[in-house]
């Protein structure tokens, strides 16, 4: 009969709310305002301390990458942890041991001082990182904040660099130690 629609479709409709798995990842190029609610709400869980520490050994630093490349997927730091080397994209979770902190910090360079997206994002993951670190390795860390820092501005992918290069070379260091042991007895 006339007038009966249950066969046909519901209109279309324009829904200008744009999709995003998290709501860090809407409108994920534009600057965060945090002079707003929602900016500082996204701010804070971006910054919240990790489930997992960092404590400058070995035993957890893949789980704490781990934890980390999440936090970075929610946050929407995907512009601050890749970049381009020569032919090559690398991702500084799954590439840690083939760029160097140099090539890092000519990427970080690029948009440290700068009023953009990847800036927030950096200093998102910079105090991300700072608490989320046990005292034992702030020890492993201090003294270094020349190595991730750019004029006065901490970098999150130098800090994180750095935290996943002193656990490693830690590592390297100990087993490398236990081998001469092991050879003297």
């Amino acid at each position: 009969p006339a007038g009966n629609n249950q066969n046909n479709p519901p209109p279309a409709v324009n829904n200008p709310v744009p999709f995003a798995l998290t709501p860090n990842l809407v409108n994920v190029n534009d600057v965060i305002d945090y002079s707003t609610k929602e900016g500082m709400l996204l701010f804070k869980t971006a910054t919240d301390p990790l489930p997992v520490s960092y404590d400058g050994e070995s035993r957890n630093i893949i789980l704490f990458i781990e934890e980390v490349k999440a936090r970075a997927q929610s946050s929407g730091w995907s512009n601050i942890v890749s970049f381009t080397v020569g032919a090559d994209t690398l991702n500084i979770f799954n590439d840690h041991g083939r760029y160097t902190m140099d090539q890092l910090n000519a990427h970080v360079a690029t948009y440290v001082n700068t009023n953009t997206r990847a800036a927030q994002n950096s200093m998102q993951m910079y105090l991300c990182l700072s608490k989320s670190i046990t005292d034992e390795g702030k020890a492993k860390l201090a003294n270094e904040a020349a190595s991730y820092t750019i004029n006065g501005i901490t970098s999150g992918p130098l800090f994180f660099k750095l935290m996943v290069s002193k656990a490693i070379v830690d590592n390297n260091s100990t087993t490398s130690h236990l081998k001469e042991q092991l050879a003297s007895l």
